[in-house]
């Protein structure tokens, strides 16, 4: 029985959230970031299952918020005489979603190549595992990876001019 406790101890904290790790970056204006390294990288919190009248809101902020995740119901105000109200017909389709922006640009790779194997590893399970960010994963093609592009021609973030002549 004591082995059971064990193996269910350790499969929950294997599977636990690891929150932001915040560093303060000063600049122009106090901002935080979520430090991933070698040996770290926090998990973006899974969307976990919402009643009919909640919602989820994702939350970031200058001052420390990191996709901070908090689910709230939806109610009328007594007394508002401003109520609206939106009702969603979830089996009507009138656009899909394949992808959110992002692009691998060669100074992305040039800074992908600066970081230690064990940091590049811990970056692009960010992305692309199974416990990366979800809007990231929602795909065309039922396929669970982003769909990263890769410009054509020279972007403003380029470490060198290029063409597509």
């Amino acid at each position: 029985m004591r082995f059971f406790w064990l193996v269910l101890l350790f499969g929950l904290q294997a599977h636990a959230l690891r929150k932001c790790a915040l560093r303060r970056i000063s600049g122009a204006e106090i901002n935080y970031v979520c430090v991933c390294n070698s040996t770290y990288c926090d998990d973006f919190p899974r969307l976990g299952k919402l009643q009919n009248d909640q919602a989820a809101v994702y939350t970031s902020s200058m001052s420390g918020k990191r996709f901070n995740l908090e689910n709230v119901d939806f109610g009328t105000k007594k007394g508002s005489q401003d109520v609206v109200s939106v009702k969603l017909n979830a089996q009507e389709a009138f656009q899909s979603i394949i992808g959110f922006g992002g692009a691998f640009t060669d100074s992305a790779g040039f800074n992908l190549q600066k970081l230690t194997p064990e940091a590049q590893e811990n970056l692009m399970n960010s992305y692309f595992s199974d416990q990366a960010f979800q809007a990231l994963n929602t795909t065309s093609a039922g396929s669970r990876w982003p769909a990263p592009t890769s410009p054509c021609a020279s972007t403003p973030i380029w470490t060198r001019l290029t063409t597509s002549n």
